[in-house]
Order: structure tokens, then C-alpha cells, then sequence
């Protein structure tokens, strides 16, 4: 946008952005350098990194998890196994 290469940006996710996660900003301007950048320009929208925090999605996380906890202690393969 800055350079004219895209037409517009819908950003939910941010390099960094545990930096300002849960704080509150009077204004633009209290934001740090970088994402003052994004927000002054015309075609870009930020929105807070918390599509999942509804009930239904932590309850699901909850329940997903101690599903697994349970199938791996009786010796099962954890369905939503990381790594």
C-alpha cells in the first residue's frame, strides 16, 4: 500500500503485537512506531488477534483438551497432539 504493490489490507495478526495485546491506547498515536505505520494508512484495517475468544471456542479448547489428556494417560494417541 505504502509502495502501491497491494490494494488494501484486513490484518487480524501482527508481528510483535504481544507488545500491545490487552492494553488500551487513548489514541493512534500512543500505539507503537510500527503499528502506528499500518493504522495511517488509507486502505488498512486492524483488528484485535481474538477471532477465538468466544464461549463456544475456549469451552471447545477446554473440552479438546482434556480429551486428550485423558486418551494419552490410558494410552491412547492424542487427537490434537502438537509436535
Amino acid at each position: 500500500m505504502k509502495y502501491h504493490e497491494v490494494g488494501g489490507a484486513a490484518l487480524d495478526v501482527l508481528e510483535g503485537e504481544e507488545k500491545i495485546f490487552g492494553r488500551k491506547f487513548e489514541d493512534v498515536g500512543s500505539l507503537p512506531d510500527e503499528y502506528t505505520e499500518l493504522v495511517n494508512l488509507p486502505k488498512v484495517v486492524m483488528s484485535p488477534h481474538s477471532a477465538y475468544y468466544t464461549k463456544m471456542a475456549v469451552k471447545n479448547m477446554f473440552f479438546q483438551s482434556m480429551t486428550d489428556i485423558e486418551w494419552t494417560l490410558s494410552g491412547k494417541k492424542a487427537f490434537f497432539k502438537v509436535n
